[in-house]
């Protein structure tokens, strides 16, 4: 169960960080072609630094960091699905 929740909160704070409207003026400052340009535009990018931070505070190890890959595949998964549901 907590591990669902883990995906779910990697997925929604990935979505917060590149597509939200709220956080569009955040996004807006931040040049094109910097590495932190392609990390806040997206959801590739994002979802595995989302997903590293969201294990090394769920599992308080920094072995778990592997885990972040895992939450990174299923936030890429999940984002694929919106986009199929969205057209």
């Amino acid at each position: 169960m907590l591990e669902a929740v883990a995906v779910l909160v990697t997925f929604r704070l990935t979505l917060l960080i590149v597509r939200d409207d709220i956080t569009k003026p955040l996004r807006d400052r931040v040049p094109d072609g910097t590495w932190f340009g392609e990390l806040v535009r997206c959801h590739y990018c994002a979802s595995v630094w989302v997903g590293w931070a969201v294990a090394a505070l769920l599992y308080r190890d920094l072995n778990a960091l592997w885990v972040g890959f895992a939450l990174s595949a299923a936030t890429i998964l999940l984002v694929a699905l919106l986009d199929h549901l969205e057209r």
